[in-house]
């Protein structure tokens, strides 16, 4: 894997979070991670589930197993619920437009 090159995808998403760590607030950077953070326990988890899963030499099988794991997704829900913690703090309806423009601004379609 570390031979691969990365993706431009990778590096635009690795990217924007540096940025938002760096020039925003704990709300930014919470907004920024989530897609990452609960999107990989959404698919983990579906693997895990799926009844044609197969982990048996499957090279995946230990990323299936991390992201699906009861202690990530407990990870997870916290995660989610200091962002709604930070959300009653520093949240509006501006806000949300700004932070939603942002994303894809950096992340066109």
């Amino acid at each position: 894997m570390a031979a691969q090159p990365e993706a431009p995808e990778t590096l635009n998403y690795t990217r924007y979070v540096l940025d938002i760590g760096h020039s925003g607030d704990a709300l930014d950077l919470l907004v920024a991670l989530m897609p990452c953070v609960a999107g990989y326990a959404e698919i983990g988890l579906g693997l895990l589930q799926h009844p044609a899963t197969r982990l048996d030499d499957n090279p995946y099988a230990s990323w299936i197993r991390n992201y699906g794991d009861e202690g990530y997704l407990q990870g997870v829900s916290a995660a989610l619920a200091l962002l709604e913690t930070v959300w009653q703090q520093r949240g509006s309806e501006a806000r949300i437009t700004e932070l939603e423009r942002d994303f894809h601004h950096r992340h066109p379609p």
